[in-house]
């Protein structure tokens, strides 16, 4: 049998002493985690707590990020049931966030607060600093309400520039008329150029109201109350305006296919006809939106019914002296076109669904 030297012998006390060190000091940090939880939950009144990472990038064109983007919230979705829970959000390692991608994040944060008025929210902010300016500027803290003085005086030029406004109706809000006011005067034929993003704007609200609530969003869902609302965001940077509208409901692709009393004759079999040969090159989803844009009827027999998405495409067309692009991100499609000829538009099939939708539209003067 073989002895160890008292030189081993030393060098295994010491890697004892240092792994006894080492479990005493972990046994700490679980003690302080431990009374942090406790704390927490005694501060703010509920049953547990749970942390949530979000992905470093809010991006829900690009098909990565908006995965992981999608991911998150589907976590978050999941306590919009589970009564007091307080919900920590680690932003610290988020660098970007687009206005579409900050937009759902922030329509489905309200609807599932909407769902559950037990949720207490915490953010631990980010390393960047444009992104808690972000928070900060869209309405995104004060919806959570976390009190967080920040001077936005001193924001970057970027995110001075956004406006948010929601709604639940298809009426323009004072709100609203003032952000459609605000960025007509961006251009010297300001009448002719607000008209245009008026029309849009209502346009598209109008969408959302007949439309995206027809039925729940999602199948299996519990709730039977829901919010039918839509959220808008406005900005301009550089000489380059940009206005998102989302809701969060059936999604185009599904609403076309809604059986309703007042669905105009052989609806249907126009939609089945343009879709059967595009859908094998792309996903179902995404030849829908094209659908219900390139058809160019409305799917209803009522009269005073505008023509939805081909109606906004061709306002935005009318636009004068301006470069305009659109996006339509609906479901697991997505619908790309510029201006001046949109028969050139490109369709992004998606792997995961949005349940809902995100009109995009920028101008640019030309």
């Amino acid at each position: 049998m073989k002895f160890l030297s008292t030189k081993q012998k030393k060098h295994g006390l010491r890697r004892s002493q240092l792994e006894l060190l080492k479990a005493q000091k972990a046994n700490i940090e679980d003690e302080k985690e431990k009374k942090k939880k406790v704390t927490l939950i005694q501060k703010y009144r509920v049953k547990y707590l749970v942390s949530l990472i979000p992905p470093t990038e809010f991006n829900i064109v690009n098909k990565t990020t908006r995965n992981e983007l999608l991911s998150f919230i589907s976590k978050i979705r999941k306590y919009d049931s589970k009564g007091s829970v307080l919900l920590i959000f680690d932003f610290k390692k988020v660098k970007k966030m687009g206005a579409e991608a900050t937009l759902y994040f922030l329509a489905e944060l309200e609807t599932i607060m909407h769902y559950n008025n037990e949720l207490r929210f915490k953010i631990l902010y980010s390393d960047t600093d444009i992104v808690n300016q972000v928070l900060y500027q869209t309405g995104i803290l004060k919806l959570l309400k976390i009190n967080k003085k920040m001077d936005s005086s001193n924001f970057d030029d970027s995110v001075k520039c956004w406006a948010y406004a929601s709604g639940f109706n298809s009426q323009v809000s004072e709100k609203t008329k003032d952000i459609v006011k605000d960025l007509g005067g961006q251009f010297q034929d300001s009448i002719e150029y607000t008209r245009g993003w008026f029309k849009v704007i209502t346009e598209a609200m109008t969408n959302s109201h007949h439309h995206a609530y027809l039925a729940p969003r999602f199948s299996n869902s519990p709730h039977q109350n829901p919010l039918k609302k839509w959220w808008l965001f406005s900005k301009e940077v550089n000489g380059v305006l940009t206005v998102c509208i989302c809701d969060l409901g059936l999604g185009i692709p599904d609403s076309l296919k809604q059986n309703t009393i007042d669905i105009d004759d052989g609806w249907f079999d126009r939609v089945k006809n343009y879709v059967k040969e595009l859908r094998k090159k792309y996903n179902e989803d995404s030849a829908l939106i094209k659908a219900a844009i390139e058809i160019g009827k409305t799917r209803t027999k009522l009269p005073n019914r505008g023509k939805g998405l081909s109606q906004i495409i061709n306002e935005l067309q009318k636009i004068p002296n301006s470069d305009v692009s659109v996006s339509i991100l609906s479901n697991k499609g997505g619908f790309l076109t510029k201006k001046p000829q949109h028969t050139t538009s490109i369709l992004i099939p998606f792997s995961d669904s949005i349940h809902g939708t995100i009109i995009t539209w920028k101008v640019q003067k030309a």
